[in-house]
């Protein structure tokens, strides 16, 4: 099955970006890879933090997810219905097309045989583990 689109959330509330959070992101990154652009950026519980903090971790946030943003053209959102953008473009048809392009791990998996271990996000695994 193609994967076609990935939500990444992220808590307003974390007071930083780092640990598991910047591994995760890290994580993410290799998993999608430079050519995957059904990506949608949100955040969660800001009714956690107060507007002014929200709005200075969102401004920090935004600076990691920079790379993702200009790479893969996402804009980041708080809003979850942009999700259905993500679905209405799916279908049922499981199929690869000219238009859909998978995820990196799938595309290093599937159309160049590697292992896990040697691909993009498995070397990225293996070395933040």
């Amino acid at each position: 099955m193609l994967v076609t689109g990935l939500l990444y959330f992220h808590r307003i509330s974390d007071h930083r970006i780092a640990g598991t959070a910047l591994k995760n992101l890290h994580l993410f990154e290799s998993l999608c890879g430079e050519e995957f652009n059904k990506i949608v950026l949100t955040t969660t519980m800001w009714d956690e933090v107060d507007e002014r903090t929200s709005y200075y971790r969102e401004n920090e946030l935004n600076t990691y997810w920079k790379a993702i943003i200009w790479l893969n053209a996402v804009h980041p959102s708080g809003a979850f219905y942009l999700a259905a953008d993500l679905l209405r473009g799916a279908g049922t048809d499981t199929r690869r097309s000219e238009q859909a392009e998978g995820l990196l791990l799938q595309r290093e998996v599937e159309d160049l045989g590697l292992r896990l271990n040697q691909t993009s996000f498995g070397q990225t695994l293996f070395i933040t583990a």
